[in-house]
């Protein structure tokens, strides 16, 4: 599982900055990710378009649609519109916990599938 802290960013160039170190990290290995499984905290942190597309950019080029995404810190109706607008099949949790329980819930019903 990947975790993802963008927690009290207050500004977008400081989220741009660390979503472009999260890619840089996530591909400074030779061999591509396998772990689809992501946690993100964005708690206290600005939500705007740019960033949402940002992140949209950087889960299409690890996973695609098979990476299983958990959010938490999304609070306002209008954060959770702009997020479900740019990024389809994020989970937005209302704690860490839940978070985490869905993600392990969710990769045990692609082990069962694969295994079938």
């Amino acid at each position: 599982m990947v975790f993802l802290d963008y927690s009290n960013i207050q500004k977008e160039e400081e989220y741009e900055k660390a979503i472009h170190e999260t890619d840089k990290v996530i591909f400074s290995h030779d061999t591509e990710p396998k772990n689809n499984l992501t946690l993100i905290d964005v708690t206290n942190s600005i939500m705007c378009i740019e960033v949402i597309s940002e992140s949209s950019k950087l889960r299409a080029k690890i996973g695609g649609k098979n990476l299983l995404v958990a959010i938490v810190g999304i609070t306002s109706e209008l954060q959770k519109v702009m997020v479900n607008a740019f990024s389809e099949n994020f989970y937005l949790a209302d704690s860490m916990k839940q978070a985490k329980d869905w993600l392990i819930k969710q990769a045990k019903k692609r082990e069962k599938k694969d295994e079938g």
